[in-house]
């Protein structure tokens, strides 16, 4: 539940509950900034809810021409772009700040949305970004699943992905590539349940685990031998 001293609660991101345990061959596939994607790819600014609108999220209508967050949240996006560039071309580390400010500023826009103290608080918006979330999460979860992987865990915008034991390196990432292409090729799939015709969706492989211990939630160590 979200609580945030909001007028109302709501559920939050999906969490599944690792399985403890010592496990090999474990990948992790993580959507990159996922809540900010929702808002863009849904179309979420209080000026879009809409009875009259044409995308069907959380039992809510929403506009399709373009929002104010969305636009901000694109802003944001080229900004800490132009910002990674120019720290990789002139290796002035401020542009690191600044780069790290904005993804601050991205990741926080989900809060503010259910925080009653802000200007634009507005818990419709707020629960139809969990609520997406759960969905983009769990019809990635079935897909993998149905592949014959298992999850031992996930949270909120990340799946952790059990490999069989036989398999080596080179296939660990193999399929890791592989279902990376496939989740990202099946969203447009599930968007279009909700009438969204173009989506910012992207699943990345990021890393594997020759070897990963889980203790409890978030509690874990894992020996990286890979990552993108």
């Amino acid at each position: 539940k979200n609580k945030n001293n909001s007028e109302e609660d709501f559920e939050g991101g999906f969490v599944l509950e690792p399985q403890v345990g010592l496990w090999k061959n474990l990948i992790d596939l993580d959507i990159q900034s996922m809540y900010p994607n929702i808002i863009i790819s849904g179309n979420l600014s209080p000026e879009t809810i809409s009875n009259n609108g044409e995308i069907w999220l959380n039992n809510h209508w929403f506009k399709k021409e373009q929002g104010f967050l969305p636009t901000i949240i694109k802003d944001l996006f080229q900004l800490r772009t132009r910002y990674k560039k120019l720290l990789k071309e002139t290796g002035d580390k401020s542009y690191h700040n600044k780069q790290w400010s904005a993804k601050i500023l991205l990741n926080a826009i989900y809060g503010v949305l259910a925080y009653k103290g802000f200007r634009l608080y507005e818990p419709r918006l707020a629960s139809t970004v969990t609520w997406t979330g759960r969905r983009i999460i769990n019809w990635s979860k079935e897909i993998v699943e149905k592949d014959g992987y298992i999850i031992v865990g996930s949270d909120t915008d990340s799946l952790m992905v059990k490999l069989p034991d036989e398999y080596d390196f080179e296939k660990c990432i193999e399929i890791g590539k592989m279902l990376r292409v496939k989740l990202n090729e099946s969203y447009t799939i599930l968007m279009k349940q909700f009438n969204i015709e173009n989506h910012t969706f992207n699943m990345q492989f990021e890393k594997y685990f020759k070897t990963f211990l889980i203790l409890a939630k978030k509690n874990y160590a894992g020996w990286l031998v890979w990552k993108d």
